[in-house]
């Protein structure tokens, strides 16, 4: 369970699990993802290209390392798979206020925040 909180508590990964759970058949495209997680930036502007980069390099392949998503490169088409300390998290977020923390705050979509806990930021290698 710690290494699920720690992986959502970025708000890219957040958005990104929330959006996949709410889709039917739980799963879209990268592209049909980068816009959604784009669109729902609050504050920061980022490039849908910049977006990809960062769910092909790092948000989607940390998720899937637990187990969360599945991704298909062949046909670029990521899918939740369903977890029930997830969509209690997830639950418990949404009903938190209006919902803003699973969006985040425009403080939280650092693009380059460390959120992985080795002390590195997520684009590190």
């Amino acid at each position: 369970m710690s290494d699920i909180l720690a992986v959502m508590a970025d708000p890219h990964r957040r958005r990104l699990l929330d959006h996949l759970s709410s889709t039917s058949e739980n799963r879209c495209s990268v592209s049909e993802l980068a816009d959604a997680i784009r669109s729902e930036a609050d504050g920061t502007v980022q490039s849908k290209k910049r977006m990809r980069q960062r769910l092909l390099h790092v948000h989607l392949p940390k998720l899937s390392e637990l187990g969360l998503i599945e991704h298909d490169e062949g046909s670029n088409e990521v899918r939740y798979v369903e977890s029930t300390p997830v969509e209690t998290v997830l639950d418990q977020i949404r009903s938190d206020s209006d919902g803003d923390s699973v969006r985040g705050s425009p403080d939280d979509d650092s693009i380059d925040a460390d959120t992985s806990g080795d002390g590195s930021a997520d684009g590190d290698t």
